[in-house]
Formats: structure tokens, C-alpha cells, sequence
């Protein structure tokens, strides 16, 4: 009796082909969307060790469908990010630390990327007040109009411990 059908060993060994020389391209990918968004936030990084609110704004989505959770508030909409970002730094006189203590990023596309991070902060207010925290960040990334960008974001900040 003849089998019409290709053996089952031709069938897996082309679909382990068809997998395998895709892999090193989604990879090489997932390395460039990756690199330039942990690039993009390094930026945005020393916008906010300079205090530089306009600069660090350039790192969000410039439509209105941005969203912030900060802390219990939530802040939607670029107008209101834009108000919530001067008047926060508004009362700030230095960054006195911005240290990353660990940092995770998952490709969701070739286009979009979370980004999380933990971080050990230090600021002196206007008051002259110094206040330390810890903090973690996640972030939501899209590739728009050739720049990586916040389209979403979530910190929770709590007193550093000494």
C-alpha cells in the first residue's frame, strides 16, 4: 500500500527550517528595538538629571490618547501631562541622584516595547529640602514618527530606607 503523503520526518525537518532561519532575524530585530529604546531612555534620563522639562516632555507622545499613573493619580491626556510635568519640577532645584539599579525591556513588536526599571533617586526642593526614594518605572514604547516614544507610563515612588 503506498502513502500518498510526504513521510512526516520531510514534513518536520522543513518546519524546523522555516522556524529557525526566522529566529536570528526576529532576534536581530528585538536587538534594535531594544537598543533604541534603553538608547531613549538613557536620553530621557539626563533630561531629568538637568531638569530640563521640556526635553524630557519630548520623550512622550505628542497625541492625546497619553496616560499616566503616578503615585495613585492618573493623568491623561498631553495637557495635562504637560501641566503635571512643570509643576512637579516646578518645586525641584536639583536632581541630586538618578541611579538605575536594574533595567528590563520586552520587545512586543518592531514597533513597541515595555520598558521597567528601578531606580534610586535623590532631589533637593526649593525649600531646600533633600528627599531620597526608591522607585519603579514601566513604560510603554512606540516607535512614531521615527522616534521612540512614551505612549503610557506607571511609577510608584516610596521613602528610601537608609
Amino acid at each position: 500500500m503506498l502513502c500518498q503523503r510526504p513521510p512526516l520526518v520531510a514534513v518536520l525537518l522543513s518546519v524546523a527550517c522555516a522556524c529557525s532561519s526566522s529566529t536570528p532575524r526576529r532576534e536581530g530585530r528585538d536587538s534594535e528595538v531594544r537598543s533604541g529604546v534603553l538608547q531613549t531612555f538613557d536620553s530621557l534620563a539626563r533630561a531629568i538629571r538637568s531638569l530640563n522639562v521640556e526635553e524630557m516632555l519630548s520623550f512622550y507622545s505628542t497625541d492625546s490618547s497619553i496616560v499616566r499613573a503616578l503615585d495613585g493619580r492618573l493623568i491623561s491626556g498631553r495637557a495635562a501631562v504637560e501641566r503635571d510635568f512643570r509643576e512637579g519640577f516646578r518645586g525641584v532645584r536639583s536632581i541630586d541622584r538618578l541611579q538605575v539599579l536594574a533595567r528590563h525591556a520586552a520587545v512586543l513588536g518592531p514597533e513597541s516595547a515595555v520598558l521597567t526599571v528601578q531606580l534610586d533617586e535623590a532631589f533637593t526642593d526649593t525649600a531646600g529640602r533633600v528627599t531620597a526614594v526608591r522607585a519603579t518605572w514601566t513604560s510603554a514604547w512606540q516607535f512614531q514618527t521615527g522616534h521612540w516614544r512614551i505612549v503610557q507610563d506607571a511609577a510608584v515612588h516610596a521613602a528610601a530606607t537608609p
